[in-house]
């Protein structure tokens, strides 16, 4: 068959361009591709930027919550330890306090214990005390007691100054109703001492008659008539009917020298020096309320009282006292 010659022109023509075309349409297929595939992968990248977005937001949230509810149980926890170390002191203290306050009651206890048998000693002895110088008896009641108790538990009490911290300047000797009256006073602290609080004076008082052998019924309950017995002294002019006279108890006080002659005594005499010890040098005396001499030492024989209990009959050539008659 035989073919034309345009039909063979235009083939070639038409499949060069068609060539042409293709290659354009290839090429916009790719472009269409890529541009395709970009926006694919640009979309793909909003998305999961999008996602991971969410997915940090959600993950934070989750650890927020983690946190904070993690932070509030170690608050929780922090908060009693901060209570603990402001309530836990205050209960030691407290606790403290309360072993101090039965250890209070255990020395008064046992202090009283003690002032109870030194005041039997010297009841028993009561007789035989010649001098009544309250300064003298205290100090020997002071003495005892320690004894009793112990210096070292009186040292390691709660009495501020231990042993040497409890005083007897209250006490009363053979005064009212021959009675022996132990005051004993003595400051206390508690173990944690607050500012503004030092602690209190506590006392112990203990009193028994002294054993000197007087009859309180007397002789009118027993129906007989018995000698009246009257008070003397070894060296006295007087006799007297109470053992309580001031002439027979003595009130010793001391005094510095310098102004000893500015005084009185009570029936408003002077004091004079004491024959026996009025020359010795010394910065202090003692004087008594009812005599008229200064003493510089209390052993002198003018401090002193040695009492007999006699029937009247024996008082013969004495005078009746002024004071007690």
């Amino acid at each position: 068959m035989q073919v034309k010659e345009s039909t063979y022109l235009t083939v070639p023509w038409g499949i060069n361009k068609g060539k042409e075309q293709t290659d354009i349409f290839l090429q916009e297929l790719s472009m269409n591709q890529i541009n395709n595939k970009k926006g694919r992968t640009k979309n793909f990248r909003t998305k999961y930027r999008q996602t991971l977005l969410a997915y940090v937001t959600v993950l934070c949230k989750k650890i927020s919550v983690c946190v904070l509810s993690g932070y509030k149980r170690k608050a929780a926890k922090g908060s009693m330890t901060v209570e603990a170390a402001f309530v836990l002191p205050f209960c030691l203290y407290a606790m403290v306090n309360l072993m101090s306050i039965m250890e209070l009651y255990r020395l008064q206890g046992n202090l009283s214990a003690a002032m109870h048998n030194t005041a039997k000693d010297m009841a028993v002895y009561a007789h035989s005390i010649e001098n009544n110088s309250t300064a003298l008896n205290a100090a020997y009641a002071g003495i005892k007691t320690e004894s009793e108790l112990g210096e070292k538990y009186l040292d390691h009490s709660p009495v501020t100054g231990g042993a040497m911290g409890i005083l007897w300047l209250q006490s009363r000797f053979l005064q009212e109703d021959e009675c022996i009256d132990l005051v004993a006073s003595y400051h206390v602290g508690p173990t944690f001492r607050l500012m503004g609080y030092s602690g209190f004076v506590m006392y112990n008082r203990t009193r028994t008659r002294a054993w000197t052998g007087y009859d309180n019924a007397g002789a009118a309950g027993n129906g007989r008539n018995e000698e009246q017995l009257v008070y003397i002294t070894p060296s006295g002019s007087a006799y007297h009917l109470s053992k309580n006279c001031s002439y027979l108890k003595l009130s010793i006080q001391g005094v510095d020298k310098d102004i000893v002659g500015e005084l009185r005594n009570k029936d408003g005499s002077i004091y004079y020096a004491c024959d026996d010890c009025g020359n010795r040098d010394s910065s202090r005396v003692f004087v008594t309320d009812y005599g008229n001499r200064y003493h510089t030492t209390l052993q002198c024989s003018g401090l002193k009282r040695t009492i007999y209990l006699v029937p009247i009959s024996q008082a013969q050539g004495r005078t009746p006292c002024s004071k007690c008659n």
